[in-house]
């Protein structure tokens, strides 16, 4: 029996010894797993966590890292360009990762400020709205804006704010080969962005030119008899009413020109040497002072009227009167015989931007893919080609 109760105890002791070698933690006594080297511990196992805010989008103006980027409001670049309220009628626009606000005092009214873009820049320039104080975007293509968040005011081209004492035109410039929207100071600036103009400069961009009279920036009114814009021209001429086309109190059609002034148009055009002293049909003008060009347009008068031949869809003709002449478009003056020194008078056809006469039957005038034949004895064009057709 004791024998028996010996060998009772010894089996539960090797029963012991084996449990608690295979715990959990404990290398076995069978050897299966290695023991790790000195100063080294087992990894533990990367439990992922999703950071405060990640995957929400950024609110511009709340003090809060909402998305969890570690960078708040106007130091986040989710809120570049974004204008909001200061909640004290003003408007805080984000630029460069700091927050703007327009009151006068931390920024002062005239302020322009540039927001970067990949091919240029956009302006912003801080001025007096009424009862509250706005940050002006310029945008010289309407219904196009940078700016974010729901304050901010959109302004297009040739907009003019006065802020700070200061006349600025919103206006296109092309610097360094990259495109700025910009605001233009009539004999100021009070940057940091924003360009200066001065007294007696003309800042021209793709639609016309405006003048910097020392005070503000103003444009001459074409038929009025005086110098709206103080640059001692008065209506045509003002280089800036090259191309306005008027009537006169004997019912013609006058046209400003770059070079000569008013020109009157009648029936008896031929005969003046002001309208064209070489063709006696038609007379160049240059549009400079429009648009920036130095193209020649030409003109037609005909019945007391000017008529542009424009097939390029870049019309210099404005004002009260005349009218437009597109590609094919032909005058056929009749049979006076005197006119052109033909009898009969031959017929103008406008092609390629130039009034073109049928002088020689036989002769083809192109316009890309349309020809025209000159066909006599008449005089007369007539559609030879098209790839429409």
């Amino acid at each position: 029996m004791k024998i028996q109760k010996i060998i009772v105890i010894l089996s539960i002791l090797v029963i012991f010894l084996l449990v608690v070698s295979c715990a959990p933690g404990q290398n076995s006594l069978a050897g299966n797993a290695k023991a790790l080297p000195k100063g080294v511990t087992a990894p533990a196992k990367e439990v992922l966590k999703q950071q405060p805010g990640e995957g929400k989008p950024e609110i511009c103006d709340n003090n809060v890292d909402d998305n969890g980027d570690k960078k708040v409001d106007c130091a986040d670049p989710k809120c570049l360009n974004f204008i909001t309220s200061d909640g004290k009628n003003h408007d805080a626009a984000c630029v460069n990762g700091q927050r703007k606000i327009c009151d006068g005092k931390s920024v002062p009214y005239g302020a322009v400020f540039n927001w970067k873009t990949a091919d240029g820049g956009v302006d912003i320039v801080c001025y007096e709205n009424g009862k509250y104080s706005s940050w002006g975007e310029c945008s010289v293509s309407k219904g196009l804006t940078m700016h974010q968040g729901s304050n901010g005011v959109v302004k297009n081209l040739h907009d003019v704010v006065v802020a700070g004492g200061v006349n600025y035109i919103c206006s296109y410039k092309q610097i360094a080969g990259k495109d700025f929207q910009s605001w233009v100071g009539c004999n100021g600036n009070l940057g940091p962005g924003g360009v200066k103009a001065n007294v007696g400069e003309e800042n021209s961009d793709v639609n016309g030119g405006f003048f910097c009279n020392g005070k503000s920036w103003s444009t001459e009114i074409c038929d009025n008899g005086k110098d709206d814009n103080g640059d001692g021209k008065i209506d045509c001429l003002d280089l800036k009413c090259s191309g306005f086309a008027g009537t006169d109190a004997n019912k013609r059609d006058y046209l400003c020109s770059a070079t000569k002034g008013k020109v009157t148009c009648d029936n008896e055009f031929h005969k003046s040497a002001k309208f064209d002293g070489k063709s006696g049909y038609a007379y160049n003008i240059y549009s400079k002072g429009l648009s920036g060009e130095s193209a020649t347009y030409e003109f037609l008068c005909y019945n007391n009227q000017i008529i542009e031949c424009n097939t390029n869809g870049k019309i210099k003709l404005f004002g009260k009167a005349g009218k437009t002449a597109k590609l094919g478009d032909v005058i056929s003056p009749g049979n006076p015989g005197d006119i052109f020194g033909y009898p009969p008078t031959p017929e103008v056809l406008c092609a390629s931007d130039l009034w073109q006469k049928c002088y020689t039957p036989g002769d083809i005038r192109t316009d890309g893919s349309i020809s025209y034949n000159c066909v006599g004895p008449n005089h007369k064009w007539v559609l030879s080609s098209s790839s429409g057709k």
